[in-house]
């Protein structure tokens, strides 16, 4: 009998343990683009948002930009190849160091966090055609950063988004 409970207990810690580790985040990141085609000046006005379609709750960093709060985009021409701006892009700043919690949204399994993003054709050489913006997100903190919270980190890698498609006209 002694042997059985020594099997068990032993068991039941390992399950125990697996059920608290926290679960890697399932994210989705989506990209809405109110029109289907734009002049070559005009500005293209994107919601993004950051979903939590996982079980467990965990943190991001709050704001949400273009560059160094993580997300990135990518102009596509209709093959498919990358479209580069007018002037060379300015290097991102590094992160700012995280000052207390109210740095970080919540995002509770179901829950999403999103705003609005403008981003300028006029920066790009474009004749008439179809274009898609691509979009991902990509933290830039690790989890001692995360004042003990589950928060994204830049080990849970890259989160691609969907393309947005539009005409140039």
């Amino acid at each position: 009998m002694r042997f059985g409970v020594g099997v068990c207990f032993p068991a039941l810690m390992v399950t125990f343990a697996v059920a608290q580790a926290p679960a890697k985040p399932t994210l989705i990141v989506a990209c809405v683009n109110p029109k289907a085609s734009y002049t070559p000046t005009d500005i293209v006005h994107l919601t993004i948002t950051i979903e939590n379609r996982g079980t467990s709750r965990f943190y991001l960093y709050q704001p949400l930009e273009w560059g160094w709060t993580g997300l990135w985009f990518g102009l596509l021409d209709g093959t498919g190849n990358v479209i580069r701006p007018k002037q060379p892009a300015i290097a991102p700043l590094p992160p700012p160091p995280l000052h207390d919690k109210s740095d970080l949204v919540d995002l509770e399994p179901g829950y999403f966090y999103g705003r609005e993003l403008n981003f300028a054709l006029k920066n790009y050489r474009l004749k008439p055609g179809t274009y898609s913006i691509a979009v991902a997100y990509r933290s830039n903190y690790d989890a001692d950063d995360g004042f003990g919270l589950p928060i994204l980190t830049r080990d849970d890698g890259e989160i691609v988004g969907n393309k947005i498609e539009f005409a140039v006209r």
